[in-house]
């Protein structure tokens, strides 16, 4: 087996990987406008003799499942990546090069990047999952265990709301729910999402609650008789601020603590500020640990919000959750974990750091459909140093990263379906 990884792993082409990641890169594939980058991947898929499954998950917007199928008798590796990206580039108030969807490809001090939107997040994952397949083609490896890359829709979190509805706000897991209950099996999973090749056991989940306060209309000549429904806002929100660090330190989670965040708020009427507000929504994200279920969030918000009604009666709030997504983790000795964790030392020469992550992948619905799946990715880290996300220049990514993380991907995918699969 050592001599079928070392052939695959030295057929991996640096220069295909880049040029699949450009072109991936040009086509603007927001959430909800996936249609072009599904039709892309699919004639990819087809074009390395994968068997083709493509599931409509909505009007032009495309799972596009390839199975590369074995001898026979080993597991099922899934590799799943997210087409639909962060920016669509037509965002006037980001002009960095990593919002657009024209790539450019520099070099810094010897190594090349890729600056575009969705470079990050996360077509490099997907370039290097193609990388994988033809490495194997090249090296004339045959496992026996099947190969499968799911490219899938509305990934990112987003989540339909009052007026926003439709497919642009169609994320957070749409696409890979509708593959796991339309077909989409297997045994592993591993989502090169950008972690900085950081194993990902557990994902945190998620609950979005928003609250709605209320008052009464008037003038501003008369304002202070009538009840101003931002005014009562601003009372819920203090006693959110009370709530939340007291949240995130009783739910640690392996010595990390959930954030919560204020992420909107909106009231009254912007073109006519000369009437006091009638209506005033706040929406907050609270991060759930993989042993916390949304409901249990649910509960404790409305107990702060009921005891600060009984010192307030003229406080009126509705409370409503609109999006939600229990986290999971899977055990650390998982053999998806350990066939990563030996591809890792043997491309970088030294172990990789395995951490539960804030951030919500497709990890979080693969798992409660016992795809086994963790997070491992060559995207993450950042030019200028460090990791994470740089708001000027948005989002590039490290050409070398690409090649180390195909590297990675096939000695793991080698380690894993070349195995006679266990039987329940």
């Amino acid at each position: 087996m050592s001599t079928s990884i070392e052939k695959a792993v030295t057929a991996i082409d640096g220069k295909s990987l880049a040029k699949l990641a450009m072109e991936m890169t040009a086509i603007a594939s927001p959430t909800g406008e996936e249609g072009e980058m599904g039709r892309y991947m699919a004639e990819q898929l087809e074009r390395r003799g994968l068997r083709m499954q493509i599931q409509e998950v909505s009007e032009n917007r495309l799972n596009v499942v390839g199975r590369l199928e074995g001898t026979g008798g080993g597991p099922t590796l899934m590799f799943n990546g997210h087409m639909d990206s962060s920016y669509s580039g037509r965002e006037k108030e980001l002009t960095g090069p990593g919002y657009k969807t024209n790539p450019i490809r520099k070099k810094f001090g010897g190594e090349e990047w890729i600056y575009g939107a969705g470079i990050n997040n996360m077509k490099n994952a997907l370039a290097s999952y193609l990388g994988v397949i033809d490495a194997l083609h090249k090296a004339k490896v045959r496992l026996k265990g099947d190969i499968v890359v799911a490219a899938v829709v509305g990934e990112i979190e987003k989540a339909p709301v009052d007026e926003f509805q439709g497919v642009a706000y169609a994320g957070y897991g749409t696409g890979t729910k509708y593959l796991v209950s339309h077909g989409g099996v297997a045994d592993f999973c591993i989502i090169g999402e950008p972690t900085a090749f950081t194993i990902v056991p557990g994902n945190m989940g998620s609950v979005w609650i928003q609250f709605t306060t209320y008052g009464t209309m008037a003038h501003t000549a008369w304002a202070y008789r009538a009840v101003n429904a931002i005014d009562q806002m601003q009372k819920v929100i203090a006693a959110l601020k009370e709530w939340m660090p007291s949240y995130s330190k009783r739910r640690a989670y392996q010595g990390i603590e959930p954030p919560v965040n204020i992420g909107a708020i909106e009231g009254g009427w912007r073109w006519r500020a000369v009437r006091v507000p009638v209506q005033c929504r706040l929406c907050i994200d609270v991060r759930l640990p993989p042993d916390v279920l949304p409901i249990e969030v649910y509960y404790e918000l409305r107990e702060v919000i009921r005891k600060l009604q009984a010192k307030d009666a003229s406080l009126e709030v509705d409370m409503e959750v609109y999006s939600s997504n229990p986290g999971t983790d899977i055990p650390h000795d998982h053999p998806t974990i350990k066939a990563l964790r030996k591809a890792h030392r043997a491309v970088f020469g030294k172990p990789p750091k395995v951490q539960c992550s804030v951030y919500i992948s497709d990890a979080v619905h693969l798992n409660r459909y016992g795809v086994t799946t963790v997070n491992y990715g060559g995207g993450g880290r950042l030019r200028t140093g460090g990791y994470g996300f740089d708001p000027l220049e948005g989002e590039h990514q490290s050409v070398k990263d690409m090649v180390r993380a195909a590297e990675v991907y096939t000695r793991a995918a080698i380690e894993l379906c070349s195995k006679t699969r266990a039987r329940p």
